[in-house]
């Protein structure tokens, strides 16, 4: 596997060296990597790899409390928009919270 970004990503190595030994699947394969690059999170925006500790902490720590400010902070949902129903589940849970 060859990655290339403008940053190195942190990578959970053993997530990927499970599939070792392992019939090739490019699903098997692309779920497990967006695991290995999305650390302790999920990956909520495949387009630009923003996963939702990230959308989470900018809710409650940085007080984005709608969708333009997460694109215009993230980036996520501005590209193909597959996961805006699920950025938009994430504000409505995490800006009610910050907001108790």
């Amino acid at each position: 596997i060859l990655l290339v970004g403008e940053r190195r990503p942190d990578i959970k190595v053993d997530l990927l060296a499970s599939l070792l030994g392992t019939p090739l699947q490019a699903g098997a394969l692309s779920q497990t990597l967006s695991l290995a690059l999305a650390g302790e999170s999920r990956l909520v925006c495949s387009c630009l790899r923003v996963s939702e500790q990230r959308i989470v902490d900018a809710i409650t720590r940085q007080g984005v409390s709608e969708l333009a400010g997460l694109q215009a902070l993230l980036g996520c949902g501005s590209n193909c928009g597959t996961c805006l129903p699920e950025i938009d589940k994430l504000l409505i849970k995490h800006v009610f919270i910050a907001q108790a």
